[in-house]
């Protein structure tokens, strides 16, 4: 699977979306297997997968450049797209009558965990950037240890505020 999928991850920048249906149809069911697992909701697993290889299309051009293995960067991306989706979706029922507007002028979900600015940064580096450990480790000047650590503190402060 992981030499398949690298042939379709080179191919992708020059045969497009032949090469993206091929990746499509090579990982969408492991990937949906890990996403559905976090959500356990089969829309919320489908939007999230859909998200996912969103994510890859816009970025088939640096996707060689990531440091980690393509099959690694699907995996890593569906968690943290599962994980954000749960967690805006536990927001959001547990304020049924507030509207989504209202909702977001009244409360922004980054504000209420109560972050600092660097793990603001470090948790926009690796989620929505999806940088790999070894880049988050130079940017912020700290050993992967310690990313992953700041990382883990940050997923914990996650999930209890989406319980």
């Amino acid at each position: 699977m992981r030499d398949e999928l690298n042939i379709l991850i080179v191919q992708l920048r020059t045969e497009g979306k032949t090469a993206m249906s091929g990746i499509y149809d090579l990982t969408s069911s492991h990937i949906y297997g890990l996403i559905y697992r976090v959500v356990d909701n089969e829309n919320g697993a489908a939007r999230v997968l859909k998200a996912v290889y969103r994510r890859l299309w816009e970025q088939r051009h640096e996707i060689e450049q990531k440091s980690l293995a393509p099959l690694d960067w699907l995996r890593a991306t569906a968690h943290r797209y599962a994980m954000d989706y749960k967690t805006a979706k536990s927001i959001i029922c547990d304020t049924p009558a507030i509207s989504q507007k209202k909702l977001a002028e009244k409360s922004n979900p980054v504000k209420r965990l109560d972050l600092s600015e660097e793990e603001k940064m470090l948790l926009k580096h690796a989620y929505l950037e999806t940088e790999s450990l070894a880049d988050l480790s130079a940017r912020f000047n700290n050993s992967e240890e310690r990313i992953a650590g700041k990382l883990e503190l940050i997923n914990q402060k996650i999930k209890r505020f989406g319980q």
